[in-house]
């Protein structure tokens, strides 16, 4: 049963709009461009089967199990830490299904430093795209 909340508890928000970002922190998430890439230009192709463990509640691939895929062979060096991950899931995934989780060293960008920016997509082995990720990493 949804009811009214107290004027008092109203009250104290009436100074907060939704649009309002300075009260947030970090503001809201832009969507990025997730770069794409042929599977046969990619430096990395891992093999998956889909296994009854990697299902969720819903009978598709739970999206940890994804972000495993992506970064159990990033080929970066081992002093680098993962700094930040972007994923842009594009259809699901469901038992049985062999998917292919690709990746590629991105051109560095000038003036990053020591910072490395891999690109990925996980994919059936028919070729469907199933996501397309970016990670960036840092020395530690």
């Amino acid at each position: 049963k949804l009811e009214r909340p107290p004027q008092d508890l109203v009250k104290m928000y009436d100074k907060y709009s939704a649009g309002d970002m300075d009260r947030h922190e970090a503001g809201t998430p832009k969507k990025c461009r997730m770069p794409n890439f042929k599977s046969d230009e990619a430096d990395t192709d891992h093999v998956y089967h889909v296994r009854e463990a990697d299902i969720d509640g819903n009978g598709h691939v739970e999206a940890t199990v994804y972000v495993h895929w992506i970064l159990d062979h990033a080929d970066v060096e081992p002093e680098s830490s993962l700094h930040s991950l972007d994923i842009e899931y594009k259809q699901e995934c469901f038992l049985g299904q062999e998917v292919h989780s690709l990746s590629k060293r991105a051109v560095p960008v000038e003036g990053s430093g020591s910072e490395r920016v891999l690109n990925h997509i996980v994919q059936t082995k028919e070729g469907e795209l199933l996501l397309k990720a970016e990670s960036h990493w840092k020395d530690s």
